[in-house]
């Protein structure tokens, strides 16, 4: 089988999702992917077989000519934001499927409503199927006018196998709550280090901020605060093992991979409602705890709950973690869209 995949920017765990695509029998791949974002700069190891592109270095003409060569028997664009990508859909075999994924959740906004007004012709024009993140892009999906055999789920995973070697003991002291991902005002951490700080001291926890910072966001000087910067996937595992617990405190989060990694490693969960991997992997009381987004006084009573439980209930929430974090896999993701690929 021959899939072509038209990508954005790639994290490390496409890259799993890529490598488990590979093992599967008499398969050829060909990527396409846009350069890598200095804010998240990831080195990759691409796995032997899989050809790649450089999105940057390719005329429209280039493009053209490898979805014509190539001929493949289905392929996946990660959204309809490149132009680019589109034109070069003109190319391929008339049977071909296109699948098209999608994060976004659906706000209802005044764009939104006006794409899906237009969805015939910007949208279901190119893709026969929608692969969303989770339930909330599956809805975004169903407004664009797909209906439910044309649309599926799961279209990101963690490296379910590799944050799975490890279990986090949820005994280290001081206890640890791990946020990883840009230091940036969007995403809540403002209001995190407030909610945080705001806390006894005699609580024995500190906070643990893993990435890029911004500026936007000012890191006060607290020895129950520390700033590491940005990590390589490889170095994650361990680093969250170290973790008690694990937050996602954004103000607007489409889906947010690194909640599915922490469960993956068997950390206790709190996410803000805005996050749609939340919906996934977060069971309120019995894995992890929701917040209101934006809402410091909702934040600060999540984290005063988090603080008073014990060990006990921390290893249990941790064990159920592990337990919703095999809803999806490189393996669950590989299977979806060689489905929709076949089923065409």
């Amino acid at each position: 089988m021959k899939i072509l995949i038209l990508y954005s920017e790639l994290a490390g765990y496409t890259i799993a999702c890529l490598d488990r695509l590979m093992q599967e029998p008499h398969m050829q791949v060909k990527l396409v992917r846009w350069p890598v974002n200095k804010e998240a700069p990831f080195e990759f190891d691409f796995g032997e077989g899989l050809e790649v592109f450089d999105r940057s270095t390719l005329s429209q003409a280039e493009l053209d000519q490898i979805v014509k060569d190539f001929e493949p028997n289905g392929i996946f664009v990660s959204g309809w934001i490149d132009k680019g990508y589109l034109k070069a859909l003109a190319y391929k075999p008339a049977a071909t499927p296109v699948i098209c994924g999608l994060d976004n959740q659906w706000r209802g906004d005044l764009r939104q409503r006006i794409g899906t007004l237009l969805s015939p012709w910007l949208v279901r024009k190119h893709f026969d199927y929608i692969w969303g993140a989770g339930p909330r892009q599956a809805d975004y999906a169903a407004k664009l006018g797909y209906d439910s055999d044309h649309i599926r789920q799961g279209y990101y995973s963690a490296d379910v196998p590799r944050f799975s070697t490890v279990q986090a003991p949820l005994e280290n002291e001081p206890r640890t709550l791990l946020y990883v991902g840009r230091i940036m005002e969007h995403k809540g951490i403002g209001e995190l280090i407030e909610a945080f700080c705001a806390q006894d001291e005699q609580l024995g926890w500190q906070l643990k901020l893993v990435g890029k910072a911004d500026g936007s966001v000012a890191i006060p000087d607290d020895p129950r605060i520390i700033h590491q910067d940005f990590v390589q996937p490889e170095e994650l595992p361990s680093l969250m093992a170290e973790a008690t617990a694990f937050i996602l405190p954004s103000r607007e989060e489409p889906w947010g991979v690194a909640l599915h990694e922490a469960a993956a490693v068997g950390l206790p969960l709190i996410a803000s409602n805005a996050c749609g991997s939340g919906d996934a992997f977060v069971e309120p009381e019995r894995n992890g705890l929701i917040f209101r987004a934006k809402d410091r006084e909702s934040l600060n009573q999540i984290l005063q709950k988090l603080f008073s439980l014990d060990t006990p209930t921390l290893k249990a929430w941790g064990q159920h973690s592990r337990k919703l974090a095999q809803k999806i896999t490189p393996e669950t993701w590989t299977h979806t869209l060689l489905e929709m690929i076949e089923k065409r």
